[in-house]
């Protein structure tokens, strides 16, 4: 993870747990700027797997912007 221009760089794939369980009703935000060169990016909320093996992702997003499609 580096800093440049005030903004945090992190090391790709970017991964995480969150600190506490997401319940119905709230909200997560996830903030992030791409490459100006980028074709798409995926985010995937994973639910037990602590090796991201992918098998248990309840919810992935993928922005293809090569595509035009969410």
């Amino acid at each position: 993870m580096g800093e440049e221009d005030g903004e945090k760089k992190f090391k790709l794939p970017y991964r995480s747990k969150l600190t506490e369980r997401i319940a119905p009703g709230q909200t997560l935000i996830v903030k992030g700027k791409t490459l100006d060169d980028a074709k798409k990016f995926d985010i995937g909320l994973h639910r037990d797997s602590p090796d991201y093996s992918g098998g248990d992702i309840p919810l992935n997003i993928s922005i293809r912007f090569d595509k035009g499609k969410v």
